[in-house]
């Protein structure tokens, strides 16, 4: 709570568990997770009241993937952030629920080769409809 007096928002990284959001609640720009017919989300979203403040938690579930398909975790957390910041300099404003699930993603394509950069995807190579 105590970063959140000087940041945007805390991302908390849970492994195989997914991720935590957390920032501070704003009913003007409060942005609600919307269902989407195309894909199911993996992202929920509750507001908690905390030391006289509301937060808005997101909860991200790791991007689904068959325990077979993995060949090593080194540097997985380090591609979820990396997908954290490509989200935030796109010339577009992201939703909190895209930005979570598309570094969900990044996350598990890194999952599926050996060491921390061969199997992270092209920006050119993903669907980004997966994200919309």
């Amino acid at each position: 709570v105590r970063f959140l007096e000087t940041c945007r928002f805390v991302i908390i990284t849970c492994g195989a568990n997914g991720s935590i959001l957390v920032e501070k609640f704003n009913k003007n720009s409060f942005d609600e997770v919307k269902k989407n017919a195309d894909h199911e989300t993996i992202v929920i979203q509750e507001i908690m009241h905390m030391n006289e403040e509301d937060f808005v938690v997101w909860k991200c579930s790791a991007w689904p993937i068959e325990s077979k398909d993995i060949i090593d975790t080194t540097g997985s957390g380090d591609a979820f952030i990396g997908g954290i910041i490509y989200g935030l300099l796109t010339k577009e404003v992201w939703s909190r629920d895209r930005l979570l699930r598309f570094a969900s993603y990044i996350a598990t394509c890194k999952l599926k080769g050996i060491g921390a950069r061969s199997s992270l995807p092209y920006v050119s190579d993903i669907d980004m409809n997966l994200f919309s």
